[in-house]
């Protein structure tokens, strides 16, 4: 078992590897990702919402990287920067059990370059 805090690690190397399909496979098959305005369910729906994120976020890296961790539950503050928009307030959850992501809730407000 690799614990939570390995298991996001892994994701966040994915998000900056722009590996959707690594994305995903981090992800329970009936996992829920919260986001501001909405929620996506399971690997299809999630596979669309990173492709999205890496369409409108071109070149994407997400840095300075804080987690915090209690019985399988993430906390991750992150910044994050790309050809069109940077961010310095992400904050997300994660809830993490047997090595994916079963529930994540992020927020974040990027400012347009």
């Amino acid at each position: 078992m690799r614990g939570a805090i390995k298991v996001v690690e892994d994701h966040v190397a994915a998000l900056n590897a722009h590996d959707v399909e690594a994305v995903v496979k981090d992800y329970a098959e009936d996992a829920v990702l919260i986001v501001s305005g909405g929620v996506v369910r399971g690997h299809e729906e999630i596979r669309d919402a990173f492709t999205k994120t890496f369409d409108q976020l071109p070149n994407v890296e997400f840095y300075g990287i804080t987690l915090t961790e209690a019985g399988g539950v993430v906390l991750m503050e992150w910044s994050m920067d790309s050809d069109v928009a940077i961010a310095s307030d992400g904050v997300d959850t994660f809830i993490v059990r047997d090595d994916v992501i079963v529930s994540q809730t992020a927020r974040v407000n990027p400012t347009p370059k």
